[in-house]
């Protein structure tokens, strides 16, 4: 009788932990399609908007006075001694109004650096044509970012047990990282700093998200169910 009981018992393990594995490739195979749905979503050209009106607007009109500078403008000084004259500051003196008196203003000698006229140097055009490589990868699930990418090491006798302990963390978390990143998803360079920056040390943290939180959970409680 214990025997069979056992038997049940174990049957029945199995069989739970068969829907559990069941269902969450199933839940993965859901965030893909939507993942797909929403991206073709996103490159739909939206339709340009029919309008009766199809001269252009005219932009409104400005004062002169809301220009700067206007007539009355003074360089900002807090020396009283110094007129208020607005023509003071120009070279040459403009004639009558807004000028406040008629006494000429010394203006700076001219000194040409020759009497041959100039000429533009002659550079030969130059084209640059450029396209994005639009260069994507699918998700790296057990990269080290910051060893990797930036070259951030720990001691040489330490380094080893820092990677094997992120290796199994990365191995015993692949649920969760499947069902934020799918096996299809395109993961571009960008955000990463680049190549000969200074990169700073930072510490990645575990994105939060109940979805993936569910799958990791029914993944491991049906290989708990599963394995004997």
């Amino acid at each position: 009788m214990r025997t069979a009981t056992n038997r049940v018992q174990r049957s029945d393990k199995r069989i739970c932990g068969l829907v559990f594995l069941c269902w969450a490739p199933l839940a993965i195979a859901a965030t893909i399609a939507e993942d797909f749905v929403t991206e073709a979503q996103a490159q739909q050209v939206p339709a340009p908007e029919k309008s009766g009106n199809t001269e252009p607007t005219a932009p409104p009109e400005t004062s002169i006075s809301q220009i700067l500078p206007f007539a009355d403008y003074l360089p900002a000084s807090n020396d009283p001694k110094k007129s208020t004259d607005p023509c003071d500051y120009l070279c040459p003196r403009p004639d009558g109004a807004p000028c406040k008196s008629e006494k000429p203003a010394a203006c700076p000698q001219e000194i040409r650096l020759g009497s041959l006229p100039y000429t533009d140097r002659s550079f030969a055009c130059s084209m640059y044509m450029w396209e994005a490589s639009q260069l994507f990868s699918n998700p790296l699930y057990f990269e080290d970012p910051a060893l990797e990418r930036y070259g951030h090491s720990h001691h040489k006798l330490v380094q080893p047990f820092v990677s094997a302990g992120r290796f199994s963390s990365q191995l015993i978390g692949l649920p969760y990282q499947m069902t934020i990143d799918p096996v299809c998803k395109k993961m571009y360079a960008l955000g990463w700093y680049r190549p000969g920056e200074c990169a700073p040390h930072k510490r990645y943290q575990i994105p939060l998200n109940a979805k993936a939180a569910v799958v990791q959970g029914s993944v491991v409680t049906g290989l708990i169910f599963l394995i004997p």
